[in-house]
């Protein structure tokens, strides 16, 4: 009996001990949780992209045809968005793009002279920057959905150069038969270019477009005037986001 009696208080008092206790630390981990800002829909995201586009529409003169298909243009790139209400962001993007002109050797030709080669490219390497406006559509979480977005980019020439490729059937003066020659440091080509850029994508693929507002071409150098015709303004394409 005494040992029951004795067994019971111990057990009462262990209860007791354990259901009685203070607790010293609290962690509210609801409220210290920190709210996150980046991600595909939240307030900051940034990634990188790779865009590829081909010339489209008229040269706007006579005497500098292109080869559609083969005349295009690649980017790779960083992009920053930041989210400033539920369907309306602003961004920036730095890339390096490369452009390539495959001018149609025929007897119309006039650029950038007159002399007709087995193939005449005209490249440009810029490194160039774009600010946009980014507008969402449809219900969506942390992720992206449809976007289009609209803006202005600007460009600056590293290396602009054309490239020239002839090929002969016998060997030439130099015993060769396959010349290039690289033209570089073009004195008619405005380093700089400028014009608008708009996308309609979802989540990491977009539907891409160009129009270039500024000249490739001075009117004039080295004292004598010259009128090459513009080439195409227009480049359509498609780029993927690499997040």
């Amino acid at each position: 009996m005494k040992k029951t009696i004795l067994i019971t208080l111990i057990l009462v008092s262990m209860q007791t001990l354990l259901f009685s206790q203070e607790t010293l630390v609290h962690d509210d981990v609801a409220g210290d949780t920190i709210i996150p800002e980046r991600g595909q829909n939240l307030k900051k995201f940034s990634f990188f992209y790779y865009n590829i586009e081909w010339f489209a529409g008229k040269t706007e003169g006579y005497g500098a045809n292109i080869k559609y298909g083969k005349s295009f243009k690649t980017a790779f790139g960083f992009r920053y968005k930041q989210k400033l209400a539920k369907f309306y962001s602003v961004g920036y993007d730095i890339n390096y793009n490369y452009a390539l002109y495959s001018i149609k050797q025929d007897s119309s030709k006039i650029f950038p002279n007159t002399t007709i080669h087995k193939r005449e490219n005209l490249i440009y390497n810029n490194i160039g920057l774009e600010l946009y406006n980014r507008f969402s559509f449809g219900k969506r979480g942390n992720y992206i959905k449809y976007f289009f977005d609209i803006g202005a980019y600007a460009t600056y020439g590293i290396s602009n150069y054309i490239k020239q490729i002839d090929e002969f059937s016998t060997p030439n003066a130099n015993n060769a038969k396959k010349t290039k020659i690289k033209n570089q440091n073009l004195t008619f080509i405005y380093p700089y270019n400028y014009g608008l850029k708009a996308r309609f994508g979802y989540n990491k693929l977009a539907i891409t477009g160009t129009y270039r507002l500024s000249n490739l071409f001075k009117d004039n150098y080295s004292g004598t005037i010259y009128y090459y015709p513009e080439l195409p303004r227009y480049s359509v394409g498609i780029e993927i986001g690499i997040f």
